[in-house]
């Protein structure tokens, strides 16, 4: 079952951006953020891009193509733990690498590519669409969601170097979103874990489809929530006059069994009369049944007087002492 980053990598491997300037800024994207420089010899292949993800090295092979009129060498392999899919592998030449490094105004860093200049400063993002675009490069290369059905909502794009995870985070920023680095390990992670921010930059990539599957997700969750909490908050609000309910019974009782039911006052013996006969009824309801009607800060009052005259009966009979109730 292909999960929800791989649904995403599939819509976003069909965007064809026809102009040049975005489809650059795509494979900036992809280079900075997937690629190795592999110098091993003069006709060794001068980057490689490998994934797991069909839709992402298509693309790749169709932006080389488009783009730099460059026909990359693609091999499938598989790897050593089986259950991890197969390994696509995406080559150009060393002179055809070159002419992409140039054009993305990219730079070897050992075996990685990373941009010549600052995001703020680079001429391949200053457009907004480029921006878009290089974003979608970066997440086809390297990125992941978690599943929106799950607990919560997490991009990530991860870089193997500093330079180009500073790189997404600026333009992260661009779109007003405020995203971390974490370094995990040798990479370096750009993280978003706000709902509507993930909601946001699926919009900035150009993945429409994911981003409404995400809106109709959090909706159905944010329902069931308020469901839940409401549910939560009259089930308190029963124990709550349950708890009451008994105690003030128990209080009434106490009296009766003491022989000074007959002598409390008549507005408390009615209302005594009425907890006992509805015992989960709440205060607003007892209060209604009242002649006159009273309010529920009214009932609440009576019954703390009968609580307070049950605990002084319990206090002199030696049942309880001063502070214990």
């Amino acid at each position: 079952m292909i999960s929800f980053s791989g649904k995403v990598k599939k819509e976003l491997s069909g965007n064809a951006d026809g102009a040049r300037h975005c489809l650059i800024a795509e494979t900036a994207g992809i280079l900075c953020f997937g690629a190795k420089a592999d110098g091993r010899d003069s006709e060794g292949p001068g980057a490689v891009f490998q994934t797991e993800s069909s839709p992402a090295a298509r693309k790749c092979f169709t932006l080389f193509k488009k783009t730099f009129n460059i026909v990359a060498v693609i091999r499938t392999g598989q790897r050593v733990n089986r259950s991890a899919g197969k390994l696509i592998t995406v080559m150009t030449e060393q002179a055809d690498t070159g002419k992409m490094l140039a054009a993305c105004r990219l730079e070897r860093k050992g075996s990685c590519f990373v941009p010549a200049a600052r995001a703020d400063d680079s001429m391949i993002l200053r457009r907004e669409c480029c921006r878009r675009a290089f974003l979608r490069g970066a997440f086809l290369a390297a990125g992941s969601m978690s599943d929106p059905n799950g607990k919560g909502y997490q991009f990530e794009l991860v870089s193997p170097t500093e330079e180009a995870a500073e790189d997404a985070r600026a333009v992260i920023a661009s779109f007003g979103i405020n995203a971390r680095i974490n370094v995990r390990k040798k990479s370096f992670v750009v993280y978003v874990k706000d709902g509507t921010d993930v909601v946001t930059l699926l919009g900035a990539m150009g993945a429409s489809g994911a981003l409404m599957d995400m809106e109709n997700i959090r909706i159905v969750k944010e329902m069931r929530n308020n469901v839940n909490r409401g549910l939560n908050c009259d089930m308190a609000n029963i124990n709550k006059t349950v708890a009451a309910a008994a105690r003030h019974t128990d209080d009434i009782n106490y009296i009766m069994q003491h022989g000074e039911f007959e002598s409390l006052p008549a507005q408390l013996k009615e209302t005594a009369r009425l907890r006992l006969l509805n015992p989960e009824a709440t205060l607003s309801d007892l209060g209604e049944m009242l002649e006159p009607p009273v309010g529920k800060s009214g009932v609440n009052h009576r019954l703390d007087k009968i609580s307070r005259i049950a605990e002084d009966l319990r206090k002199k009979s030696g049942e309880i002492t001063e502070g214990s109730r």
